[in-house]
């Protein structure tokens, strides 16, 4: 494709789009090795153990295989319950004992089986939370169990549905970053696999009128810039890091500015601009723009296209989702009477020094 703008966009959006898979995919495989023994556990687990190193463990985190299937003697409830709630959906996990020789295990249950004496789940370490909440009023109420519950518990809801959603979304993200690799590969070993040719194509012959904008774009300098918009004598092009649209001024039907506030929670952190332009062929795209840059974009665009419809109403919006041929035809036919109006206008006077 040679060096011409567009050769340059196509390469830059291959490329960016390569780094950007890339990084996903690392991003995704580095959260996975630092959770291996996790993800050990939950394929492979429950591992059987037996109550005498239960009973022996002190400190858990040092366990390979943590996600143990335990054998208690009896169990017995404690009344005492854990309530999540997440989003409309309420758990309740109640705990209990269940006796390991001549201790007592805490069990965080999934649900409440108090007659089960095999109950499965991670082995950890008895948070301070947990002792002041669930062990300290066990003692209160039963003194006689002062040194005999573990320091360790097996919390039966270790691995909950959060976790088969978590690993469902790096699955996702993982193959989405291995398309986004592979296509921005594609892209770079043949640049007519860029979108932007098919949208040209669209337009035209997509060399020929590629080639037209290559010449324009070098013999303009590159066009008038407006955050990431160029616009030149015929073209107006969205060179973004990620992707390339372009599309000839004539073939424009409407064209606004978009403001969209971001907010996290009630408090607003900020706002994006961009102006989005629609084209004759169904085609529609945003153009990111700065603070000011979106309404000087506008302004050059109804200077050089007076025609087409600026800014944005629910009304226009109806129009082109349901009667978009009526839409391009108005906007057609103001291009039209625009021609005529130029055409007839009278030739300017031009004034000669006679002398005398």
């Amino acid at each position: 494709m040679g060096d011409g703008f567009l050769a340059q966009q196509i390469r830059r959006n291959g490329r960016n789009s390569v780094i950007l898979g890339l990084c996903f995919a690392v991003a995704i495989v580095t959260i996975c090795w630092f959770n291996t023994r996790n993800l050990y556990n939950f394929f492979k687990g429950p591992f059987p153990i037996s109550s005498a190193e239960v009973a022996s463990l002190q400190n858990p985190s040092g366990l390979r295989q943590f996600y143990v299937t335990v054998q208690g003697e009896r169990t017995f409830t404690t009344g005492i319950e854990e309530k999540e709630t997440v989003e409309f959906f309420t758990s309740h996990h109640p705990f209990l004992l269940t006796k390991i020789g001549d201790k007592f295990l805490l069990v965080k249950a999934p649900e409440h089986i108090p007659s089960s004496k095999i109950f499965k789940g991670a082995l950890v370490t008895v948070s301070s939370e947990v002792q002041n909440r669930v062990v300290g009023p066990i003692l209160s109420k039963n003194p006689e169990l002062a040194g005999l519950i573990l320091p360790v518990m097996l919390d039966g809801t270790y691995f909950d549905w959060a976790t088969y959603v978590a690993l469902g979304l790096a699955v996702i993200l993982f193959i989405a970053a291995g398309a986004i690799v592979i296509s921005g590969t594609r892209i770079l070993a043949d640049a007519t696999s860029h979108p932007i040719w098919k949208s040209l194509s669209k337009e035209g012959q997509a060399q020929q009128l590629g080639g037209q904008l290559d010449a324009e774009m070098r013999s303009e300098g590159g066009g008038q810039i407006f955050g990431e918009a160029r616009l030149s004598s015929n073209w107006l092009v969205a060179a973004t890091t990620y992707s390339t649209h372009a599309v000839r001024l004539i073939d424009i039907v409407w064209a606004y500015q978009r403001i969209v506030k971001h907010y996290h929670g009630f408090i607003p952190t900020g706002k994006s601009i961009s102006v989005k332009v629609f084209a004759r062929d169904g085609r529609s795209f945003d153009i990111p723009q700065k603070k000011d840059s979106g309404t000087r974009l506008l302004e050059t665009l109804k200077i050089k296209t007076p025609w087409i419809a600026m800014g944005f109403t629910p009304a226009l919006e109806k129009l082109w989702k349901t009667k978009r041929a009526e839409f391009i035809s108005s906007v057609e036919q103001r291009k039209n009477t625009a021609a005529v109006g130029l055409a007839t206008q009278p030739a300017p006077k031009k004034k000669e020094l006679v002398g005398v």
